[in-house]
């Protein structure tokens, strides 16, 4: 997360005198900082009321998992559609996105579905149903579930269908 490094280092504090300050082991920010973890919301909760910023501030902007921007596609989609129906509609994005994932190999495909699936559950394990959650976590969540129905429309394109994606790695 380079944005808590960044906000750190801007505030001049070490990430020993973070850790001190927050309960934070300085480790786990060690490891926070270069991508090796992936921190729990009472983590980001600590680090961001000792940095004095939201937590969405050191989440950054949602980074997109995919080489397109599924909300241009979406907006492009929608607005060259004529008034028809949501199936109509669907089956226009379906298309656009089959054929953003042209030439990418179904071990491809699987392995980014399978990314965005670990993305999904974590934060599912993270907010859970009894918990509050921020709009920033609901716009991540809501872009990765995009990726997600854009790689298996990809996906099923290629003949795989969802149910099936464990009965082919056997």
């Amino acid at each position: 997360m380079q944005e808590l490094r960044r906000i750190r280092k801007e505030r001049g504090l070490t990430q020993r005198e973070l850790a001190d300050a927050s309960g934070v082991d300085h480790t786990t920010i060690s490891m926070i900082e270069t991508g090796k973890r992936r921190p729990h919301l009472e983590t980001l909760d600590s680090l961001a009321l000792v940095l004095d910023v939201e937590v969405a501030d050191l989440l950054g902007k949602a980074e997109p998992r995919l080489p397109f921007d599924v909300d241009a596609i979406k907006s492009e989609v929608v607005g060259a559609s004529k008034p028809g129906t949501v199936r109509e509609l669907r089956e226009a994005l379906d298309q656009a996105y089959r054929k953003q994932f042209e030439g990418w190999s179904l071990e491809d495909l699987q392995d980014k579905e399978a990314e965005l699936l670990e993305d999904v559950r974590m934060w599912s394990a993270e907010v859970g149903p009894d918990k509050p959650y921020s709009e920033e976590m609901m716009r991540r969540f809501l872009r990765v579930s995009d990726e997600l129905r854009a790689v298996m429309v990809a996906r099923a394109a290629k003949g795989v269908p969802y149910r099936d994606r464990d009965a082919q790695k056997q």
